[in-house]
């Protein structure tokens, strides 16, 4: 049986949609998340944690994950006034 990842409490609540997202589709260590966007661990780690995401690693991971630039600056879909949760997210590959 796989543990149950720890829910995401990112200051970036973007940040924290995405990756919930990519523990549904079967990222679900940090690990495996950091690789998937491209940056260590460690350094997700603290973005989870609160500390602020840069400019560059934003626009980095918006374009791994074929991500509008700016998309990670936006409102989480949930509390966009649509309200559509895959508004900007490109399926996966």
């Amino acid at each position: 049986m796989l543990p149950t990842p720890a829910p995401v409490r990112a200051s970036n609540p973007r940040l924290a949609e995405l990756l919930a997202r990519m523990t549904l589709e079967g990222y679900g260590t940090l690990r495996a998340q950091s690789i998937r966007l491209g940056i260590p661990a460690g350094a997700l780690r603290n973005y989870i944690a609160g500390f602020p995401l840069p400019d560059d690693v934003a626009r980095d991971i918006e374009w791994m994950m074929e991500l509008p630039d700016g998309w990670l600056d936006g409102p989480a879909a949930a509390e966009s006034p649509v309200g559509d949760r895959t508004q900007g997210m490109m399926a996966p590959a």
